[in-house]
C-alpha cells in the first residue's frame, strides 16, 4: 500500500483523512504541522509527528506522497507555496478522490488534487495540480481550474467557465457558463457570477461585484 504524509492538522485535514481512509488505497505515515503546540497530538487517530523540517529531513520523497491538507477560506498563496517547497525538494502529491464522487472518464485531472464526497467533475474539465474540490462542488462541462484554487462545497461552476490560480470560489456561489475570473479573485458564499472580472478582486452579491 503506498504511503502518504498529511501537511497541515487543521480542519480541513480532518475531511481529508477521512477521505484517504474511505478510499482504503494510502496508509497514512502521520501528520506534519508547523505549529509546535500540536506536535504529539492526534487527528482521527493519525499523530501530528512534527514540522516541515521532520518531514524533510526524515523521510524518502521515493517513499511517501504528500497530500497538502491546507485548506482556505478566502484567495491565498499559503496551499501554492507549501506545494511548490515540497516538490523543489523532490516530493510528490497524492491525488484523492472520495468514492461517492463522480469525474468524466473525459476529464483531466493533475498532481495533487483532492475532488471530496459528492463533487462532480464533467466532460472535458481540467483541473490542475493542487486544486481541491469540496464537499458537493459541480464543475461542469469545458471548464479549466488552475493550479491551488479552492472551490469551497456546494460551489457550481457552470459550462466553459475559466479560474485562474490561487482564487477562492466560496461555498454556494454560482459561476454562469463562459465566465473567465483572473488570478487571486475571491468569491464570496453564495455570489451568483454573471460578469468576467481580473486579478485579485474580491466578489460578493447577486450579481457579484466588486467588494468596495
Amino acid at each position: 500500500m503506498n504511503k502518504i504524509a498529511i501537511l497541515g492538522a487543521g480542519g480541513h485535514a480532518k475531511v481529508i483523512i477521512d477521505t484517504v481512509k474511505q478510499m482504503g488505497s494510502f496508509e497514512i505515515i502521520g501528520i506534519f504541522d508547523r505549529d509546535n503546540s500540536l506536535h504529539g497530538s492526534y487527528l482521527l487517530d493519525i499523530e501530528v509527528l512534527g514540522g516541515d523540517e521532520l518531514l524533510l529531513n526524515k523521510y524518502d520523497p521515493g517513499n511517501v506522497k504528500l497530500v497538502n491538507a491546507i485548506g482556505t477560506i478566502k484567495a491565498s498563496n499559503i496551499r501554492e507555496n507549501l506545494y511548490k517547497k515540497f516538490k523543489k525538494s523532490g516530493f510528490s502529491f497524492a491525488t484523492i478522490i472520495h468514492p461517492s464522487s463522480y469525474i468524466s472518464p473525459t476529464a483531466k485531472i493533475q498532481e495533487g488534487v483532492q475532488i471530496l464526497a459528492k463533487a462532480i467533475v464533467q466532460t472535458d474539465a481540467i483541473i490542475e495540480a493542487n486544486v481541491i474540490l469540496n464537499t458537493g462542488s459541480i464543475v461542469e462541462h469545458d471548464c479549466v481550474i488552475n493550479s491551488h484554487t479552492h472551490i469551497a462545497p456546494s460551489a457550481t461552476l457552470s459550462g466553459s467557465v475559466f479560474i485562474g490560480s490561487n482564487c477562492h470560489i466560496g461555498t454556494g456561489s454560482t459561476i454562469i457558463q463562459g465566465i473567465r475570473l483572473g488570478n487571486d479573485i475571491t468569491v464570496g458564499a453564495g455570489a451568483v457570477v454573471c460578469k468576467s472580472f481580473d486579478n485579485m478582486e474580491t466578489l460578493k452579491g447577486i450579481p457579484a461585484a466588486p467588494n468596495e
